[in-house]
């Protein structure tokens, strides 16, 4: 089994996301985050392992929440077109990031290598791909949409991915 750890966000700042997917929505972009999904960051994916235990120490749970700015949409062609959201600079993001790398292959767990520190990169995906005939009509969209949108990292949550999933 693979594990992801991912950050969520508060009400306020999902609402700003969810409420900005509503003016793509018309374009019928496939795979679109969804009304009830719950946007978030993810912090590592391991290789396949077997004890979820081993993978969330008791140290990852926020002790504060604190703040993000959500700073640029950008569609990244290298990645089939992934819509996401790309976090303004924080150390507090890149502080636990790194010290949960740390402490994951301290134990010995393999990280997958987009996840290494100074290769990961936050984001907070909205689509894993846009038709490429799409993507300028997704931009002038996300255009209208009055940047940062800001808000607090609330929680983090171990979640297991579904098969064949990274």
């Amino acid at each position: 089994m693979q594990y992801a750890i991912k950050l969520y966000f508060d009400d306020a700042l999902k609402s700003k996301i969810l409420d900005s997917m509503k003016l793509v929505r018309e374009l019928n972009i496939p795979n679109l985050i969804k009304p009830e999904d719950e946007p978030h960051i993810t912090l590592l994916v391991t290789q396949p392992c077997s004890k979820p235990k081993d993978i969330l120490p008791d140290s990852i749970h926020l002790v504060d929440k604190f703040p993000i700015s959500l700073s640029l949409f950008s569609v990244l062609p290298r990645k089939n077109n992934l819509l996401c959201l790309l976090t303004a600079q924080s150390l507090n993001l890149t502080e636990l990031h790194d010290n949960l790398y740390d402490a994951l292959v301290t134990k010995g767990l393999q990280i997958d290598k987009e996840y290494v520190p100074g290769v990961w990169f936050p984001h907070c995906m909205l689509a894993p791909s846009v038709p490429t005939d799409r993507v300028g009509n997704v931009c002038n969209i996300l255009a209208k949409v009055k940047l940062p949108l800001q808000g607090d990292v609330e929680h983090v949550r171990l979640v297991q991915l579904p098969p064949n999933c990274s």
